[in-house]
C-alpha cells in the first residue's frame, strides 16, 4: 500500500491527479453527446445520423492517433502531452458551440478526436507505465475504479447545466473546466520522474507468458469486435434512453407543436359540424387541454 508521502510527494500523486482529471475527460468529453446531440440536431435541423456521425468520427479519429499519442508520450510525458489534450478538448468544445456547417461540425469533432487521443485512459496509462514501470498495474487498476465515476458525476450534471443554460453554455462551462482545471492539473501536478527498466525489484518480476499471441488474425478480430459490442451496449443504452430522462422544454415543445398541427385539422373539420371554432393560431394551452393533451 502507498503512504501518505508517496501520494503526496511521491509517484502515487499521479494516480491522485488523474483520477480527477480522468473524471473530468470522460465526464465532458465522452458521455454528454447522449444527452447534447440530439439537442443539436434538433436546433441545426440535422439528422440524428449525421449528428451522432461527428462523435463516431472522433472515436475513429482518436484510435487512428492514439499510437502517435503514446509515442509521445513515452518521449515527452503525460504532463505535456495531456495538459495540450485538455486545451485541446477545451477549444473543441467552443468551437462546437459555433460550428453551423455541417462540415466544420465534422472537422471540430476530428479535433475533439485527437484530444480524446491524449486525454482519456489511453494516455493516462501510458504515463502511469512511464512513472511506475512494471510496477503499474496497481496504480492502473486503483485508476480505472476512480474514473468509473465519471458518468455518475456527469449525466447529473449534464442534466443539470442543459435545463439551466442550454447545450451551448454546458460545452461553454465544460470548456472552462477542462482549460482551468484539468490542464493546470496535468501540468503541475503530474510527476516528472520515469521509471528505471533496469531497476525492478524481484517480487514485482515476472516470466514471460509462453505464447504471446499477435495482432494479427482471428483471435484479435474476434477481441477487436468484443470490444466494438461491448462499447456499443454502453453508448447506445442511455442513448436510447436520454429523450425520456431529460424532458427538455424544446423537445416537449417539437412534440406539442406536432400534435398542435394534428388538433388543428380535427378542429377545423369538427367546427365546421358543429359550428365550434377553435381560434387562430392556436394556444399552448388550448391544444394541451384534457382532451388534445401533448403527453409528455
Amino acid at each position: 500500500m502507498p503512504t501518505l508521502r508517496d501520494v503526496i510527494a511521491g509517484p502515487w500523486r499521479a494516480v491522485l491527479v488523474l483520477g480527477v482529471t480522468e473524471i473530468l475527460a470522460w465526464g465532458t468529453l465522452f458521455y454528454p453527446p447522449v444527452l447534447t446531440v440530439p439537442l443539436i440536431a434538433h436546433e441545426r435541423g440535422w439528422s440524428m445520423s449525421f449528428a451522432m456521425g461527428g462523435f463516431s468520427l472522433a472515436l475513429l479519429t482518436a484510435g487512428l492517433v492514439s499510437p502517435r499519442v503514446g509515442r509521445l508520450i513515452d518521449r515527452h510525458g503525460g504532463h505535456r502531452v495531456m495538459s495540450v489534450g485538455s486545451l485541446l478538448a477545451a477549444l473543441g468544445l467552443v468551437l462546437i458551440v459555433y460550428a453551423d456547417h455541417p462540415a466544420a461540425y465534422l472537422a471540430v469533432w476530428m479535433l475533439l478526436g485527437v484530444a480524446t487521443a491524449a486525454t482519456l485512459y489511453d494516455p493516462a496509462f501510458a504515463t502511469l507505465g512511464r512513472i511506475f514501470g512494471g510496477a503499474a498495474r496497481r496504480p492502473i487498476t486503483v485508476l480505472t475504479l476512480a474514473g468509473g465515476f465519471a458518468s455518475t458525476v456527469s449525466w447529473p450534471v449534464t442534466h443539470l447545466l442543459l435545463e439551466a443554460v442550454g447545450w451551448r453554455g454546458t460545452y461553454l462551462v465544460y470548456a472552462a473546466v477542462l482549460a482551468v482545471v484539468a490542464a493546470p492539473l496535468h501540468a503541475f501536478a503530474l510527476p516528472r520522474s520515469r521509471a528505471d527498466a533496469a531497476a525492478v525489484r524481484p517480487e514485482q518480476s515476472a516470466q514471460a507468458p509462453s505464447v504471446v499471441l499477435p495482432p494479427t488474425g482471428w483471435p484479435f478480430l474476434l477481441v477487436a469486435a468484443a470490444f466494438a459490442a461491448t462499447s456499443c451496449r454502453r453508448i447506445c443504452s442511455p442513448s436510447s434512453a436520454a429523450p425520456a430522462s431529460m424532458r427538455r422544454p424544446s423537445w416537449r415543445s417539437a412534440r406539442c407543436s406536432a400534435r398542435r398541427r394534428s388538433w388543428r385539422a380535427f378542429a377545423s373539420s369538427y367546427s365546421r359540424a358543429a359550428s365550434i371554432r377553435c381560434t387562430s393560431p392556436v394556444s399552448r394551452s388550448q391544444c394541451c387541454s384534457r382532451r388534445s393533451r401533448c403527453w409528455r
